[in-house]
């Protein structure tokens, strides 16, 4: 059982690997925490806590240190508001403090004991 779940569980992540690379999405930790923070979890997968290190530093090109904030979108525009100038606007959104959290805590001591 547990061979099987771990080759499933491979298969899966082996799909969304590449998306560990993302500078452009704030939403990277939920992308990519769910399968390869299990894989580390369950199965010590040396690889896969080489892609979570590899999505912080890549979430954490989106962070502004005197804001101490991910940005949120590069641009984005509705009926109401416009935000195109990435050197004036830094919208930070919930999701984004939740991603800054992530980035921040990856894992704990005790997971890399």
């Amino acid at each position: 059982m547990q061979l099987a779940l771990r080759r499933i569980s491979q298969q899966w992540a082996s799909k969304i690997e590449w998306m560990s690379e993302r500078t452009d999405t704030h939403d990277l930790g939920f992308l990519i925490q769910p399968a390869f923070r299990k894989q580390w979890d369950l199965f010590r997968d040396e690889e896969s806590l080489k892609v979570l290190h590899k999505a912080a530093r890549s979430l954490a090109s989106r962070n502004n240190g005197t804001l101490n904030a991910i940005r949120s979108w590069d641009k984005t525009a509705n009926d109401r508001f416009a935000y195109s100038k990435e050197n004036n606007d830094f919208l930070v959104i919930v999701d984004s403090m939740c991603s800054n959290f992530a980035m921040q805590n990856p894992l704990s001591a005790r997971d890399l004991a």
